[in-house]
């Protein structure tokens, strides 16, 4: 991944340095190689790449599942779970399955931040 993100540092100007049936690819790439070191980055760029289209199944239920995973991740678990049902139906090679079960546990899984929402929780810690 470092020579890829190594390369993908070397393209300045996508539009001009690239055909327009690579742009979704470049976007992909880029996002698929800083989700490690910057997660926040990573869904504007894969909702780009979808946006330009990318041509292999596999590659857009991948970007999907990333995309998933930002919006659970940001507590939008309805968003998440519809993407999580879109990638599920891309990945027909079964490739993702295990990551796509192990989202959908985490959605099932009470967040804590139904506790911050909790009337009974509200005053602990507080002296009156």
């Amino acid at each position: 991944m470092e020579k890829a993100a190594e390369w993908l540092t070397k393209i300045t100007d996508y539009k001009g340095q690239l055909h327009k049936t690579q742009y979704g690819y470049f976007h992909y790439l880029l996002g698929l190689t800083q989700a490690q070191d910057h997660p926040t980055k990573v869904e504007p760029l894969m909702k780009k790449a979808l946006e330009y289209g990318l041509n292999m199944k596999h590659d857009r239920a991948m970007a999907t599942l990333n995309l998933a995973a930002a919006a659970i991740s940001k507590g939008r678990k309805q968003e998440g779970q519809k993407l999580l049902e879109e990638a599920k139906r891309l990945d027909s090679a079964g490739m993702m399955t295990d990551q796509i079960k192990m989202m959908k546990d985490q959605l099932k899984m009470p967040s804590m931040q139904k506790h911050m929402h909790n009337p009974n929780m509200r005053n602990r810690g507080k002296f009156f």
